[in-house]
C-alpha cells in the first residue's frame, strides 16, 4: 500500500492536494497555492478541491453583501468594469444563475481557528450541457464577509476572473436576497425563487427560429379534441401497456360492453 504521505515528482504530498491542482503548470500552480495563503505568506488554508465534509447550509454562510461582490469583482483582474456592473442583470454570468445554470451552494468551514471558510458550486456549460460542469470556488472572511480570492477549473489564465465566479457571486447574492441564510429558511423554497419562469411552447411559434433548416412547415402538435379516438381494442392494448399513462384519466372509463 502506498505511504499516505508519499510526496509526487513535483514536491507536493498527495494527501494535502487534488489531482487537478498537481496537474497545473508550474506556474499555474505557484498562483494557485498564493490564492490560499495569508498573514503575508505564513499561514496557508487546504486545497478546496482535496476537502470533504461540504455543508448545504447557507445559514452558516458570513454576512456577505453585494457591495463585498463588487468590489471583489472590481478589483480582481479580469473583464469586469464599473459600467458592466451597473447593469450585472445583463451579463452573462447573472443570466446563468437566472437559468438554473448553477448548482446549490456547498460551505466548508476550513475550522474553527480558520479566519476564512469557503463557498463552491458548480456551474453548466449552457451550450455544452454534457459537459463536466466548471467548478468555481470562492475564500471568504468569515468575520467581515469579503471576499479573499477565488478559483475556477476553466480558467486558462490563472489569475483571472471568469463568469463562473461571477455567477457563484451573484447566486451568493440571490440567496441572500431570498433569505436563505435565514436561521429560519426552508432550504426546499429558497433556492428556486429566483429563477425565470418558463412556459411551453408549441413547436410552431418556435419555427422563425430555425425556418433556415426546415424543407417544409412544421404543423401544430396542440389538441384540438377534434381528432378521432381510436377503436377500443386499441385502448385496450395502450393500457396493457401503460395502465398509468395520463391518457387514461382524460378519457370515459371503458369495459367489455363498450365500442
Amino acid at each position: 500500500m502506498a505511504d499516505d504521505n508519499k510526496v509526487n515528482r513535483i514536491g507536493m504530498k498527495t494527501t494535502e492536494w487534488s489531482v487537478y491542482v498537481i496537474n497545473l503548470s508550474p506556474e499555474a500552480r505557484e498562483r494557485y497555492v498564493t490564492k490560499l495563503t495569508y498573514q503575508e505568506g505564513d499561514c496557508r488554508l487546504p486545497d478546496p478541491y482535496f476537502l470533504d465534509g461540504w455543508l448545504d447550509d447557507p445559514s452558516q454562510w458570513p454576512d456577505i453583501s453585494f457591495t463585498d461582490i463588487y468590489f471583489f469583482l472590481i478589483d480582481a483582474p479580469g473583464q469586469f468594469t464599473h459600467d458592466s456592473l451597473r447593469a450585472y442583470k445583463s451579463l452573462k454570468a447573472y443570466e446563468y444563475v437566472k437559468s438554473g445554470y448553477v448548482h446549490p451552494i456547498r460551505y466548508h468551514n476550513v475550522d474553527d481557528k480558520s479566519p476564512f471558510c469557503f463557498l463552491k458550486t458548480k456551474v453548466i456549460p449552457p451550450q455544452r450541457l454534457r459537459e463536466k460542469p466548471h467548478q468555481p470556488w470562492i475564500c471568504v472572511s468569515k468575520k467581515q464577509g469579503t471576499v479573499y480570492s477565488a478559483h475556477c477549473t476553466c480558467m486558462s489564465k490563472q489569475g483571472d476572473l471568469c463568469s463562473h465566479i461571477a455567477a457563484l457571486l451573484f447566486k451568493v447574492d440571490a440567496d441572500v436576497r431570498a433569505g436563505a441564510t435565514s436561521k429560519s429558511c426552508e432550504t426546499c423554497t429558497w433556492d428556486a425563487s429566483y429563477h425565470e419562469e418558463l412556459s411551453p411552447t408549441p413547436i410552431y411559434k418556435a419555427q422563425k427560429l430555425f425556418n433556415s433548416r426546415l424543407k417544409e412547415d412544421v404543423q401544430t402538435v396542440s389538441a384540438t379534441g377534434k381528432a378521432k379516438m381510436a377503436d377500443i381494442e386499441t385502448l385496450r392494448a395502450l393500457k396493457a401497456v401503460c395502465p398509468d399513462a395520463v391518457f387514461f384519466c382524460t378519457i370515459p372509463p371503458f369495459d367489455d360492453e363498450e365500442n
